[in-house]
């Protein structure tokens, strides 16, 4: 997927998005404090929120496009950030 961050950009604004509500999903999105700080996130849960796993790694820069993925092979899973392996753990248990 390609994101590209907008200046004045707010909250959670996510890019992919397989769930049925805000308990089991598998998202990835990119995370806006309001303050100028941002991560790109990827979450999975299959029923409850704090048994949530995730893989984050700081933000891309506003205005800039940036190609993210992310793999999932047995527990283990990976987010890449063009090209490259930013963050990975293999404790994904959980199937989108």
């Amino acid at each position: 997927m390609w994101a590209r961050p907008e200046e004045g950009s707010k909250g959670d604004q996510r890019i992919f998005d397989f769930g049925t509500n805000d308990i089991a999903y598998f998202a990835l999105m990119l995370h806006y404090d309001g303050a100028g700080r941002s991560t790109r996130r990827c979450a999975i849960t299959a029923n409850y929120r704090f048994a949530e796993r995730s893989l984050a790694a700081p933000g891309p820069r506003m205005g800039v496009w940036t190609h993210l993925a992310v793999t999932l092979s047995g527990t283990l899973a990976k987010l890449f950030v063009n090209g490259a392996v930013v963050d990975s753990s293999d404790h994904f248990a959980v199937a989108p």
